[in-house]
């Protein structure tokens, strides 16, 4: 928010030749004092960097009015006037932005008596109530409160945001003071003057409304009523959007740079050249001549009417200025100011408020040690300026560089170890996510030239020029999963580069968790196994693969369990298997491996099976006794397999310290059967045991 013009009285006097003139004890002389005194910012907008922005064909802003009773009384606001004051405007606004920017007087409200004091703009809309709310079609809305003119406050105009508040006669002769104050509620701050050290370091002394050429300073010529004329400098210009991009230029190297008068219409010319320093544009340079509706800039006195004229201040030809800054990487660069902290602009001047023309030929230091110089400048071609920088061996900093996941639908999955899980978009087709990685850590001494996005050691992405915003941002989409290496490579017009820590970042395929699988004996214990698991989700399917041995018999579901059963397992064999989850759209749990081992299988005097050893059950025996044989009955007749002499397992058992160890494998199967045989000795008679059969299996 910021005050504009005190409530003054003016006074006439007259002088020879029946001229008028203002009384100087009360005129614009005193203007900077008081409008000092007055300044007040509640939003600190800021004339930085511009963007690239296409400008809109019309900026349309919707104005509504509400009379505010005070103390003092009731205003005299009318419809008729009203829309007469809003014409008037934009009269102003047509000549100055070529139509851009235009203004519609919707509602004359009613009369509102609140029984707080209205003193700022942002009272406005506490005593109203009102929250301006723009009709689709238009930019915004602009709530204007009027009162009575009170002495007290020293502002006619005071804007911020979407208020106003005007302390002043409302009639369309105060459409001077609403064109300021729009200005204010567009962003524009205050156009001084300033007078700056000719040796560095540069400190600049301003005078707040001090600039004469602009509607946002002194501009007398804006309140001659016939013609309407309140124009903007061509950085103001920028700042309301006003101008194409191809009508900036920037000065980020030594050379020369040619502008077009500011208000010319044939001109295939850049209207405002800016000089970055401090990593934003710190100087403006453009060219405004004496001509057409700019000639009373020319002009020591403005002729009102009946002979009666303001005193005027030149204001023309080539412009330096200084721009308010908010940059704190280089302070020790940027110019300084001894007196004003909070301005738009100041007008590079010989004096605070002398005439404000600079000679061609004119060479001003910059506070970097870079120079501008006016070359020439003609109102039909345009003029020329010479800007010498000075040696820049300064590389670009990185304060901050952090690169993101790209948020989608507001989440996104994480892995054990912080990795970007990707899940799948079709059954077909994974949703790769985007990296994001923003550029505002990144700066320069002047301007950064440009900025490449490098990933696993490759530049894939590059801004340039005007592209290079503190808002911007690299995007990049990846295509397949695996470990992203990234830094930002910047390049200043110098020719110095600079690169940003690495910061990796990783990615891989989403899974689902792994269900708990308890392996169980089969039907038959020797030769099956049945692997038994709860589904996760009904939506879920399994599979077994990989199988090492056996084949798998059923798959069978109960109460929320699914059970595989595998059959024909090799004897004593421990089989492996995968196990996959699958859902819906196709993710997998990875798959886990299973094992399994049958029960251990002996052979015993009634079975065996191939490969197996059976180890003969031939009991304990006296001392003394003879040899044991193995006999099998083939065809009839006992044939003796395998013979034994008697083995002293326990020698101090006196009654059976003997055994016979007999064993036979077996290559095929079959039925046998045998009987144990033991010869008679000296000790003991023959032994013929009770015949038995053994079942020998596969």
């Amino acid at each position: 928010m910021n005050r504009l013009f005190p409530s003054v009285r003016w006074e006439l006097k007259v002088l020879s030749s029946s001229k008028l003139e203002f009384d100087r004890g009360r005129d614009l002389k005193s203007f900077g004092s008081f409008f000092g005194r007055c300044f007040l910012a509640l939003a600190f907008l800021l004339l930085v960097a511009p963007s690239a922005q296409a400008v809109e064909p019309i900026r349309q802003f919707q104005v509504d009015v509400v009379p505010i009773t005070t103390s003092l009384g009731i205003p005299v606001v009318t419809q008729a006037e009203s829309q007469a004051l809003i014409d008037r405007v934009n009269a102003g606004m047509n000549d100055a932005t070529g139509g851009v920017i235009r203004f519609t007087l919707r509602n004359v409200l009613p009369t509102i008596a609140p029984g707080a004091p209205v003193t700022t703009s942002t009272d406005v809309g506490k005593v109203s109530g009102i929250t301006p709310k723009a009709d689709p079609g238009f930019e915004s809305a602009i709530l204007i409160g009027v009162i009575v003119k009170d002495q007290s406050l020293p502002f006619a105009g005071m804007a911020g945001g979407q208020f106003m508040l005007v302390n002043y006669a409302w009639d369309r002769m105060s459409s001077w003071i609403l064109t300021h104050e729009f200005g204010h509620n567009f962003g524009l701050l205050h156009a001084n003057s300033a007078t700056c050290t000719t040796a560095l370091p540069i400190v600049c002394d301003q005078l707040e409304y001090g600039d004469y050429s602009s509607i946002m300073g002194k501009s007398v010529y804006a309140y001659v009523a016939q013609p309407y004329v309140a124009r903007f400098s061509a950085t103001e210009l920028d700042k309301l959007k006003v101008l194409p991009s191809n009508k900036r230029s920037i000065a980020t190297e030594t050379g020369e740079y040619k502008l077009a008068p500011v208000y010319s219409t044939n001109i295939d010319l850049p209207k405002v050249l800016y000089i970055p320093i401090g990593n934003e544009n710190a100087y403006s340079v453009e060219y405004r001549p004496a001509i057409g509706s700019d000639s009373s800039l020319a002009q020591t006195n403005i002729n009102i009417s009946n002979g009666s004229f303001y005193t005027n201040i030149q204001s023309h030809g080539l412009q330096l200025r200084i721009i308010q800054t908010m940059g704190t990487e280089y302070l020790s660069l940027l110019p300084k100011t001894s007196n004003k902290e909070l301005f738009g602009t100041g007008l590079v001047s010989d004096t605070l408020n002398g005439p404000q023309i600079q000679p061609l030929g004119k060479t001003f230091l910059l506070s970097d040690g870079s120079t501008v110089t006016f070359i020439s400048a003609d109102p039909n071609i345009g003029a020329v300026v010479k800007v010498v920088r000075a040696p820049d061996t300064e590389a670009p900093r990185v304060t901050a560089s952090e690169a993101r996941w790209a948020w989608k639908n507001g989440t996104y999955y994480l892995g054990p170890n912080r990795e970007r899980l990707v899940k799948r978009s079709s059954n077909s087709a994974w949703d790769f996510p985007t990296l994001e990685i923003p550029v505002e850590g990144i700066s320069d001494n002047r301007l950064l030239k440009s900025l490449e996005l490098e990933i696993n050691g490759k530049v894939v992405d590059q801004l340039t020029g005007s592209a290079i915003t503190p808002t911007a941002l690299f995007s990049y989409q990846t295509t397949e999963v695996g470990k992203f290496d990234i830094r930002l490579l910047a390049s200043d017009y110098a020719g110095n580069t600079t690169a940003s820590q690495l910061s990796s970042f990783e990615s891989m395929y989403f899974t689902l968790n792994q269900t708990s699988v308890s392996t169980n004996a089969g039907r038959d214990p020797q030769t099956s196994i049945s692997f038994s698991f709860y589904r996760v989700n009904e939506g879920y399917t399994y599979e077994l693969t990989e199988l090492s041995g056996g084949t798998i018999e059923s798959t069978s579901e109960k109460n929320g369990f699914t059970t595989i059963s595998v059959i024909n397992i090799p004897r004593n064999a421990t089989i492996t298997a995968k196990l996959t989850g699958r859902d819906e759209l196709g993710h997998t749990d990875g798959g886990q491996i299973l094992k399994g081992t049958v029960s251990k299988a002996k052979c015993s005097n009634s079975e065996c099976f191939v490969g197996g050893t059976w180890n003969v059950e031939t009991g304990f025996w006296s001392p003394g006794v003879g040899t044991m044989s193995l006999q099998e009955n083939v065809k009839g007749k006992w044939v003796n397999i395998s013979s034994a002499k008697a083995v002293a397992l326990k020698p101090k058992d006196k009654k059976y310290p003997n055994t016979y160890q007999i064993n036979v494998n077996y290559t095929a199967p079959g039925t046998h059967t045998y009987r144990l045989f033991i010869a008679p000795n000296k000790l003991y008679g023959v032994y013929i045991g009770k015949p038995f059969k053994q079942v020998v299996k596969n």
